[in-house]
């Protein structure tokens, strides 16, 4: 998968509103978003969430007033849909959900979230 289209899947994942829910983005501290790094995720992607560049961690060591690092994993990459989870762990949920690539723009089709 090319840089353009991971950049514009993590975009459609974290403007959902289950996400935004979540992300609180007016509580001081909770910008700009911060996910860890995996095969899916590097650091040379170019990814903005709520007018702020995502930072990219290595891990989910949470420094005291930085609890605001989010995982996104199980991504599971099905032709032009896909299916992901994330972990937020200052909400204490997990948000799932499914994307789909339609007319060239990727799309959130599905969420869901559940507490930790």
């Amino acid at each position: 998968m090319d840089k353009k289209d991971k950049e514009k899947i993590i975009e459609a994942i974290m403007a959902t509103p289950d996400f935004q829910m979540f992300l609180h983005p007016n509580i001081e501290g909770r910008l700009p978003v911060q996910l860890v790094k995996n095969e899916f995720i590097t650091s040379d992607l170019n990814i903005f969430s709520n007018g702020f560049q995502v930072q990219f961690v290595d891990s989910l060591t949470l420094p005291e007033g930085k609890e605001h690092q989010i995982t996104l994993g199980k991504i599971d990459c099905t032709g032009s849909k896909i299916s992901y989870s994330i972990y937020y762990p200052i909400e204490g949920v997990i948000i799932s959900g499914k994307i789909l690539k339609k007319d060239g723009s990727w799309i959130a089709i599905e969420t869901t979230w559940g507490e930790m």
